[in-house]
């Protein structure tokens, strides 16, 4: 019987949470690369050794229209919806500091 269940090899469940219409004026600006250094900077990316983190998509959309799609997996339901809030804080505050230092328009 199939469960639906994603089960890591070491046999531990994962859970994830999932928006592909993350979407902010305050991501505006930020291009492919700087998604990945923010992700990277605020340990968000995800790891293939602990089979958690945040998995990006629909990225071509970010910079122009602020909008991206996220997958977030993590260890509990919690821990995916915390990696999913933590992103957008993440996020929003790495653009506004691009804005405030004026290495973006």
């Amino acid at each position: 019987m199939e469960s639906g269940s994603f089960i890591v090899p070491g046999g531990e469940p994962r859970y994830y949470f999932a928006s592909d219409n993350l979407q902010s004026d305050e991501y505006k600006g930020l291009c492919p690369d700087d998604l990945v250094d923010i992700a990277v900077e605020n340990n968000l990316h995800f790891h293939g050794t602990i089979q958690q983190g945040v998995v990006f998509h629909l990225i071509g959309a970010l910079s122009e229209f602020g909008k991206l799609g996220v997958v977030c997996i993590g260890d509990s339901p919690a821990s995916s919806k915390t990696f999913y809030e933590q992103t957008k804080v993440a996020l929003a505050a790495s653009n506004t500091q691009y804005r405030e230092s004026g290495f973006r328009q």
